[in-house]
């Protein structure tokens, strides 16, 4: 035991003639013979301003951009005869109604690809039907160019040639306007780290 403690002790001499110990620097706990360089700041990306849109809930009251701010939003698009995967989108984005909604901050926008189909009757009766609180949650119609164009132009997602095909992204949008991110709503990890976003934001 002493032998090796010997040569430990003769070992960090030599190594001290080597690299004079005022060139060693500790950097959480490793050892570096030169000061690692400063590594220059991430410089955040800037958020884009979400889009201008202009729609109107199953209540007839009108939807903007320009009115929802001040609150945290996310929209998606959908439509009422959708049999399977609209009805999961929805379920999945009502937990974000479900923790969010009583903060009076936070709405929810679901644009109607179908909006010859989708009167206000029948947005009211999907929003019955799948637990859609109405006070915090606008299904929204417009004319089917309008929203094409602010699917594909202002917030580059394709929406198909017909309305059975559509994105399955909800877009989160905070207080200033700004787009904070695209979840895939139909994957309930990704609505729950949607939420987790929101709740930084709120």
């Amino acid at each position: 035991m002493k032998t090796n403690r010997a040569a430990i002790i003769l070992g960090l001499i030599a190594l001290g003639s080597i690299y004079p110990l005022s060139r060693i620097y500790s950097d959480s706990g490793v050892m570096y013979t030169k000061r690692p360089k400063k590594q220059p700041p991430v410089v955040q990306a800037e958020l884009l301003d979400a889009p201008a849109f202009r729609f109107t809930n199953s209540q007839g009251k009108e939807i903007t951009a320009e009115s929802l701010k001040g609150k945290v939003y996310t929209l998606n698009f959908f439509f009422t005869s959708c049999p399977h995967v609209c009805p999961a989108i929805t379920k999945n984005l009502k937990t974000a109604q479900d923790e969010f909604a009583s903060s009076g901050q936070f709405q929810m926008v679901s644009i109607s690809v179908d909006p010859d189909t989708d009167t206000p009757e029948k947005l009211n009766a999907f929003a019955e039907k799948n637990g859609v609180d109405l006070a915090t949650w606008d299904l929204v119609r417009g004319p089917i160019e309008e929203v094409r164009t602010l699917a594909e132009v202002g917030l580059k997602i394709p929406l198909g040639s017909d309305a059975n095909v559509h994105s399955n992204r909800a877009i989160l949008i905070d207080k200033s306007g700004k787009i904070r991110g695209t979840f895939l709503a139909l994957k309930p990890a990704e609505v729950e780290r949607m939420r987790a976003e929101i709740a930084k934001i709120l």
